[in-house]
Formats: C-alpha cells, structure tokens, sequence
C-alpha cells in the first residue's frame, strides 16, 4: 500500500498473515510464518530521499511440536535509508536494525541443511553504502 502526501511524502506500508491448519491431525500446519508487516515513511524529490521504516513480527504459538518446532518471540526493528542522484551516479546508504535489536526470524533453526536446533539470531545493526553508475 503507498500513499502518496503533500510535500514529496509517501507512507508505505505491508501486512500478511497465513493461517492454516492440518485436518488430517487436528494441529497447524508446520512452517507458516506469524503474523508480519512493514511501515515506511519517506520524503522523495527527483534528486534525493530520505526513509525510516518499521519492520515486525508477531510472536509464533502455532508451531507443529512432531517437527521439533519451537514458539518464537514477536520483535519490531527501525531502518534508516538515504539516497542522492548526481549525473550519472545513483548513491544510497542506510542503517538497517537501528537499535541493534536482537531477534530471531520465525524457523531460523530449521533450515537444511545446516539444521542443529539451534536458534540463530539476525544481524544486529549494519551500515551499508551503494554507489551504481549509469553509462
């Protein structure tokens, strides 16, 4: 969803949520994700932008124990974005998990084939800068 505001504001945002069940079983269905979203507002000008954005997950209960899966806590982190355009060069950098928020994205143990049961955790905060140039 984007909606465009006065003074080269957009808001943006996202939301989705999958509910789904085993009938054969009477238990939810293993590897669906809780519910997730994402807001951003961003002042955009044809030479540059500026954007903080919010990103979310809710807590995961509904998780199939047969397949070891475990319940994952809900978090929320904040990224900052910036970008110019000069002559041929487009230039962007940013901060993604502001905050340095420790979190752990839903299932991130069960993934093969590296699977160890154990949760790994996503980066913490991180600086990136991108230089392209148009010929």
């Amino acid at each position: 969803m984007n909606f465009f505001l006065p003074f080269d504001l957009h808001l943006q945002g996202g939301l989705s949520y999958t509910w789904a069940r085993d009938d054969t079983h009477d238990k939810p269905l293993p590897e669906i994700p809780p519910l997730q979203g994402r807001i951003a507002a961003r002042y955009d000008v044809y030479t540059y932008f500026a954007e903080i954005e919010g990103i979310f997950a809710d807590d995961q209960h509904r998780v199939d124990s047969d397949l070891n899966e475990e319940k994952t806590p809900g978090w929320g982190i904040m990224n900052l974005k910036f970008g110019v355009k000069y002559k041929k060069f487009d230039i962007f950098a940013g901060v993604h998990n502001l905050f340095d928020r420790q979190y752990f994205e839903h299932l991130s143990y069960q993934r093969d084939p590296f699977r160890s049961g154990i949760k790994v955790p996503e980066i913490g905060r991180n600086f990136y800068l991108n230089i392209s140039c148009s010929l």
